[in-house]
């Protein structure tokens, strides 16, 4: 049964012998759960968890609210940047190799990844070069 009152949306549904109210702000409360997971983990399906919903309805809620989505694109940078000072760090620290990898991101005209080939054919030197950058990998 749902009933409507004003900007208040209430729907009751019968468990057991109880009536129990879903209310908008019952919503808005999941969504602020979730995203705030989001927001720590990066991963969906850990996120739905402690708001207590299914990954099929936090993807129904992001197709039905533009801001719901927006929310959810700006968590999913933040867990990014997470990762991302965490990968500085540890490069900095303890990982050559990570490290190269921040460098080939941040600086791809000095670390990205690059080839030249010289040809010569009838005295003339042909110089081709290629530089990978961002817009290559799409």
């Amino acid at each position: 049964m749902n009933v409507d009152s004003g900007h208040n949306k209430t729907t009751r549904t019968l468990v057991g012998k109880k009536t129990v109210a879903l209310t908008l702000a019952n919503t808005e409360e999941k969504r602020r759960l979730f995203i705030d997971a989001l927001q720590n983990s990066g991963n969906i399906r850990a996120s739905c968890k402690p708001a207590g919903i299914s990954r099929s309805t936090a993807y129904v809620w992001r197709n039905k609210w533009a801001t719901f989505a927006a929310e959810w694109d700006e968590a999913l940078e933040d867990a990014c940047d997470v990762l991302e000072a965490e990968a500085r760090r540890r490069g900095m620290s303890i990982s050559d190799r990570l490290l190269m990898f921040l460098l080939k991101a941040h600086r791809p005209e000095v670390f990205g990844e690059k080839a030249q080939v010289d040809i010569t054919s009838g005295g003339e030197k042909l110089i081709l070069t290629w530089e990978r950058n961002a817009e290559d990998s799409d």
